[in-house]
């Protein structure tokens, strides 16, 4: 009975509760900078993309995702508090290689062995095919892509996808306070790689990313459906 109560409440407040503002996403942009993951998340309905060059913990909490890759401004003390305080992080190569990301307690990933590999086909191995952000992604192993390695997921992160050739993370993320931190082990913005964005399986990916309700975001749609009922 409990079971099919909290299925209705699910299902009630995704039409019941009235559309809530766009989803802002900040890209950083640095060096070898390309637009088309801006360009593409402008197109998803209910998204908004901007292109920012540097960042603070208060400036950052203007946007509920915020993309990173790693030729651009860093700030990793900002970041975290930024995810803890709510924010989610979306983090692509080169946060690693360069500015060694997996240092912080913000990060899904805890330990890389680093290299750059600018070019390489994609060979992908997906642990949970159910996982929701990978909903209606068709990796097409021999794909040419760029990815840092190898890497060690964070006791507690969510692995659902690796590169099998070396056993790197290629999809995982954790909650970390009151947001959700992301490593997406392939490029999406840098102009001298081969990018996840030249393929439907890269921008679906993206897309799940940023229009996934978290687990925690569907709580309180329901709780709010549950208070208007006692109000009744």
């Amino acid at each position: 009975m409990k079971t099919k109560l909290v299925g209705a409440l699910l299902g009630a407040c995704l039409v019941a509760v009235p559309a809530t503002a766009a989803t802002e996403v900040a890209i950083v942009e640095g060096s070898f900078y390309t637009p088309d993951a801006l360009n593409f998340l402008n197109t998803l309905p209910d998204v908004n993309a901007t292109a920012i060059q540097s960042y603070t913990a208060d400036s950052l909490q203007a946007y509920d995702f915020v993309m990173h890759y790693g030729n651009s401004f860093f700030d990793p003390a900002a970041l975290d508090a930024y995810v803890f305080g709510g924010g989610n992080l979306i983090a692509t190569p080169w946060m690693m290689w360069n500015n060694y990301w997996h240092d912080w307690a913000a990060s899904p990933v805890d330990y890389v062995h680093s290299f750059a590999n600018h070019s390489a086909p994609l060979d992908s191995s997906v642990s949970d095919p159910n996982d929701p952000y990978l909903a209606g992604v068709a990796f097409n192993n021999g794909d040419l892509v760029g990815y840092e390695g190898t890497s060690t997921p964070r006791q507690g992160a969510v692995t659902p996808a690796w590169w099998h050739s070396d056993g790197s993370v290629l999809l995982s993320y954790m909650d970390y306070g009151q947001g959700r931190s992301f490593y997406v082990n392939l490029q999406y913005i840098t102009s001298d790689t081969d990018i996840a964005m030249n393929y439907e399986w890269g921008r679906t990916l993206l897309a799940n990313i940023v229009t996934v309700p978290s687990p925690a975001s569907l709580t309180l749609l329901a709780m709010g459906v549950l208070v208007r009922r006692r109000r009744r």
